[in-house]
Formats: structure tokens, sequence, C-alpha cells
């Protein structure tokens, strides 16, 4: 290992970077040996989930060379690497491998503390369409000031004005050696990120393809996850290009290239939503019935199809009985808040436009949103607030927005007046009410309002010591006894 980590060392010709203002890094040293080892574990290490390298003056060519190590890599989660020297040249690769589908199961990514300007700010907001999972975390601070300005020399160019050897000492990275991979990975990204229509139909039409020849000779979810992430990010930019033409069209022939084959195989999209994957080892060592990624990934493209208003797109999901399939699954896993939120996503699209047929699918009959809001939603009342299942939040959210809509649209207010579940429910005192004064928060937290504070735990008070214990046995003991015991036995070797 030790050798492994002097020869990315002797890769960096150019000395590390010296701190930026108001930012105390690690040490060199430290810096340089926590970021071998990471490139090191991101290469050989299967089950590598975090990368944490927060203050390590990480550089442009560095986050070059770390995204090109996650060319094939699918278990990390999760990226720190706020407050370091990373600017727009290094953002600019880093967002157009994300773009591409790469680190499929990467869902949050820490960049704060990086000197970007407007342009490496608008590549990572433009993130969210591609990788809408994705929870991209990066400083919205606008351009520095005239005051700033005059401090720092600056003019209009960019490049001008924040000099590297005024942010990063003598480390410009000019003219050193170059990753063969990772410059040509910044190649392929820049060429995705051009949006050329053409292009994206191909490369939808190859993905449904692929789709379609997975589905027929295998059942196995690993096929399908990957392909569906990347058809849903070209969809979503193929619907963005014709969104002023969506409302027009009534028929199949009228549809582009790319987006034509994707509706035509809605079929498909829903036979991958019927696959069965594998059960999971929860942390009581029971197997557990598993929502499964290529879920999601469906969920995300049917949800495309969902929001974009488009006739002939309603009829195809329609004839497949989406809606009610998407309610089904939404209650099916009440503990998996990702696919839970992408659901809630479609449910909300769907309620944004109330009096069409897709709406009326998916609100009414005894499986439709409306009852099973109703019934569940009276089930979680009924429960503490410890107990409850983890999308109480939602329920919560999906119920106020039905409420509100039926203020304002005589077909949802015909709809919920129907349902004699829904009038207790939402009545005066009914559940519902309980439910919102108590609980908010699209994962279902409590309210901090009725939350018993616990700032004196954290003050640094020797004094307050015995009050925070006695604090925090008040609020946990209660809800440890309102829990029955594990059937697991914990042999005093483990300890």
């Amino acid at each position: 290992m030790e050798k492994d980590i002097e020869a990315e060392l002797e890769e960096e010709e150019s000395p590390l970077p010296s701190p930026l203002p108001d930012v105390e890094m690690l040490p060199p040293d430290t810096a340089d040996k926590r970021y071998a080892l990471t490139l090191e574990a991101m290469r050989n290490d299967e089950n590598f989930l975090w990368m944490q390298l927060s203050k390590c003056r990480i550089t442009d060519k560095r986050t070059r060379k770390l995204f090109a190590a996650l060319k094939d890599n699918t278990s990390v989660t999760s990226i720190d690497l706020s407050d370091n020297v990373i600017t727009d040249e290094g953002m600019n690769f880093l967002t157009g491998v994300l773009a591409v589908g790469m680190a499929p199961n990467l869902i949050h990514i820490n960049l704060r503390g990086n000197p970007i300007s407007s342009k490496g700010r608008e590549l990572l907001a433009g993130l969210y369409h591609l990788r809408n999972q994705l929870l991209v975390e990066y400083d919205m601070d606008e351009e520095p000031s005239e005051e700033r300005e005059s401090d720092l020399s600056m003019r209009n160019d960019w490049q001008e004005s924040f000099p590297r050897n005024k942010w990063i000492g003598n480390c410009t990275e000019a003219g050193g050696p170059e990753d063969p991979e990772a410059t040509n990975l910044f190649a392929g990204a820049q060429r995705q990120r051009a949006c050329n229509p053409r292009i994206l139909e191909e490369q939808a039409e190859a993905l449904v393809q692929a789709l379609q020849q997975s589905s027929t000779k295998s059942t196995s979810t690993a096929e399908f996850a990957p392909n569906l992430k990347q058809l849903g990010g070209i969809l979503t930019q193929l619907l963005e290009l014709h969104r002023a033409h969506l409302a027009e069209w009534t028929s199949l022939d009228q549809l582009p290239k790319g987006i034509k084959e994707v509706v035509e195989n809605v079929k498909t999209l829903v036979f991958i939503l019927d696959v069965t994957p594998a059960p999971h080892q929860s942390q009581r060592r029971t197997e557990e019935a598993s929502a499964g990624l290529h879920r999601i990934a469906v969920v995300n493209v049917l949800g495309e199809l969902l929001e974009a208003g488009c006739p002939v797109m309603d009829s195809q999901l329609l004839a497949q009985t989406v809606p009610g399939r998407l309610v089904a699954l939404f209650f099916q896993y009440p503990w998996n808040s990702i696919l839970q939120g992408s659901l809630c996503k479609c449910f909300l699209a769907v309620l944004g436009r109330p009096g069409t047929p897709l709406c009326s699918a998916a609100l009414t009959g005894s499986s439709g949103l409306i009852s099973l809001c109703a019934k569940v939603g009276s089930e979680c009342a009924a429960l503490s607030m410890g107990r409850r299942p983890g999308y109480g939040g939602y329920i919560v959210k999906l119920s106020r927005t039905l409420q509100v809509l039926g203020e304002k649209e005589a077909s949802i207010n015909e709809l919920l007046h129907q349902s004699e579940e829904w009038t207790t429910y939402a009545g005066a005192d009914g559940p519902l009410s309980k439910l919102v004064a108590e609980q908010t928060g699209d994962l279902g937290g409590p309210k901090p309002l009725l939350s018993r504070s616990m700032a004196s735990f954290f003050q640094n008070d020797p004094s307050r010591s015995s009050a925070a214990f006695e604090q925090l046995r008040g609020l946990f003991l209660p809800f440890m006894q309102d829990r029955r015991p594990l059937d697991v036995q914990v042999k005093s070797e483990a300890y």
C-alpha cells in the first residue's frame, strides 16, 4: 500500500496549493496521503461508500483523477470535496462525467468552499435535470463585490479576475502530465453535454432496444438499472428541447425519434417495473422485500412522461394502467424514501392537471390515491410518532395537496366528497388534522416546535452534564419502552 501511495504522489509534479483565505486546510503531508489512499480505495474496494476529502487541497487535476477512478464504481454514495481549490475547469469535468451516468448510486456530493464562478454554478445546477436523485451542495454566492474587486485587482474576464496564483499559490498545473483516461472521459463528457438532438435521439433508441433485449432474455434487475438511469437523463433533455410542441402531439407518428421509441415501449417499462428484485438482509438479520434501483429508475422515466402533458403520452400511460400501478407501488414499500420521493413527484405532476383522465385514474376507486391516503393516513395518526411508517410525511403532503385542490377545482372536490373515508379522515377533528399538527417534512419527522429542546446537551458546560443526561433519558426511555425487544442474542465475545 505504501508503494502505491508513493507512486501516486510521484505523479504530482506541481507542489500542493496553499490554503485559501479563511480556510484552514489539512497539512500537505496529511492531505497528500488521504488523497492517494482514497484513490486506491476507489479503484480496488468494491464496498467503498464514502469519499471524505474536505480541506485536502484537491485541485482540478486531482479532481479529474478521482472521477476517472469512478468509471466502473457502483458502490460510492457520498462525496465530500468541500473547502478545496477546484475551479470552473474541474467543475466542467466533474459535471460531465456525472451527466453521462457515472457513479450510478451516488446520492450526495458536497462542493462548498471552492473558488467557482457563475459559470461553474450553472454547470452544477444543470445536474438536477440529469441526476434528480443526486443532492449537490455548492456556494450560491454571486460574483465578488466591487470592494473585493479592488483588493484582488479583478477585471471582467473570469480567468483574469481569479488568477490561480492568487487563490492556490503556485499550483497552476500548466504543462503538467495529463491522465489519458481522464482526458478521454472529459472529451466524451463534452460531446454528451452538447445536447445535439440527433445524438440524443440515437442514444434513446439504442437504450430502448437494450431494455427490450434484457426484458426478453433475463429478469435480473442488475441489467436494467444503468440503462434506465441513462434513458431518464436523455429523455429529460429531449422533452425540454420539444417543450413548446408537447401539447400538440396527438398521435405516435407526430413524435420525434427517441421520444417515440420510449412512448411506444411503455409496456416494456411496465414489465420492468413488475420485476421483483432479490430480498435484502435488514439490520435485524431478516430478509425483507427490496424495491430495487431499477424501479426507482423506471418511475423517474414514467414521471417525465406524466409531467409532459402530451395527449398521446397520456393515452399510452392509461392503456398500461400506469397511474394505478404507481399508487400501488407507493404503498407497497413504506420505508424506501428515495422511491417514495420519486413517486410523490409523479403524483404531484398528475394532480397539477386536474380534470384529465390521467388524474381521475390516479384518484378514483378503492385502490386510488384518495381512498388509500385516507385509510393509511388514519392508521398513521393512530400510531405514536416513533412507530409511524416512513411514508407518513408524504401522506400528509399528498393529503394537503388534495385538500387545497378540492377548494379550487370542482372536479377534485366532487371526487373527494364521493369517498366516505376521505370525509372522515379530512374532517375538522379527523386524523389528518392530527397529522398536520404533529408531523411535517417529506420524511415524516416531528415538527421542531413539538420536540423537546436539547440545547443544553450541546453546550460545553460541565455543570449541565447531569441535566443533559436526564434530558436525554427522558427523551429516549419512553420510546424504548414502547418498542418490543428484538429477538437477537448478543454474544458477550462481541464486546
